[in-house]
């Protein structure tokens, strides 16, 4: 399965959210004014998905998504009734930051976005909070951000946080200051505790690699830490692994694959395979036997594809209910 099928059909039962911002702006539909609410949830999943995520970015790119978008609709006259309208994933808070300001900009050159003030997700039509107004420029330049602080390794990898004018990125093993990413200077900042840091403009950041000693030394030490903590990846992944299986093992008790049971075992083998291929290469022997016995079995009794399955953990919808997001 796809990175996004394993998320929506097997993660996203099992994690918790926790609500971060709701951005609002308005849009004008068939000349009634709307207010379209963006409700921040920040994804928290259980340990060993966060193992396997991990494990997919260090082998494949990327893992799961760590923030999810929930966006609903309201006309701005009348009786404050929400519509949800949809929801996106987002590898981290900058990203989602530049898919809302897309969402507001639509063909203009410049849109007010609201950072609401007010309790999470309330039910009620009026907004308080900062504004901000977006050109079609600052969304440009935080894409150039989110570019550069790929440079620096997977996102899954990057302690990255910020809003629509400052952007902090932290890489993993990394002491010292985070990199500081101005998008209204257009300026790119690290400083480390050695002091081998550097300096210099959003634009010129991969020209800077090349040219600066400094910027050279710092993603060299990014790469290596790097390389170091995809390792870690791997291997807790490979033990998380092995033990939830001889657990799962155990706890069957040789009863039969069916029911619950069945929905159980889909869901870790469908995990296992995300992290190893069909094959299940990297465990033990043991381990690969006793999983891959299971996923025969799965075969055979014609179990369905998990998605068809997600009775077992609430759907988006149902599980962020916006006047109770909060509580």
């Amino acid at each position: 399965m796809p990175n996004r099928a394993i998320f929506e059909d097997v993660v996203e039962p099992s994690l918790a959210r926790i609500p971060e911002t709701e951005l609002v702006h308005y849009e004008t539909v068939d000349g009634v004014e709307q207010i379209v609410s963006h409700l921040v949830y920040r994804n928290v999943l259980t340990d060993f998905d966060q193992k396997l995520s991990q494990h997919m970015a260090a082998t494949k790119g990327e893992g799961f998504p760590v923030i999810t978008v929930l966006t609903r609709v309201c006309a701005r006259d009348g009786a404050a009734v929400w519509k949800q309208t949809g929801r996106s994933n987002h590898a981290t808070i900058p990203h989602a930051l530049k898919a809302i300001g897309e969402r507001a900009l639509g063909e203009a050159e410049s849109a007010t976005v609201l950072a609401c003030s007010c309790e999470f997700g309330g039910e009620e039509t009026d907004r308080s909070g900062v504004e901000r107004v977006l050109s079609r420029t600052d969304l440009e330049t935080l894409g150039r951000v989110l570019d550069n602080a790929r440079s620096f390794g997977e996102y899954e990898f990057l302690d990255l946080s910020g809003d629509y004018t400052l952007v902090v990125v932290q890489p993993n093993g990394i002491d010292g200051n985070p990199v500081t990413m101005d998008i209204q200077c257009g300026t790119l900042s690290a400083a480390v505790s050695d002091g081998q840091g550097f300096e210099g403009p959003l634009w010129g950041f991969t020209q800077q690699i090349t040219e600066d000693a400094g910027a050279r030394a710092y993603l060299a030490r990014v790469h290596h830490a790097l390389s170091g903590a995809k390792e870690d990846a791997i291997l807790a992944f490979r033990a998380a692994a092995e033990e939830r299986i001889m657990s799962f093992d155990k706890a069957l008790q040789g009863r039969p694959l069916e029911g619950f049971r069945l929905d159980a075992a889909m869901a870790l083998v469908a995990r296992l395979k995300a992290g190893f291929g069909d094959s299940l290469f990297g465990l033990s022997e043991a381990a690969q036997i006793t999983a891959l016995e299971w996923a025969a079995s799965i075969a055979k009794e014609g179990g369905a594809p998990y998605s068809d399955s997600r009775e077992v953990g609430a759907p988006m919808g149902a599980e962020i209910r916006p006047s109770a997001a909060a509580a």
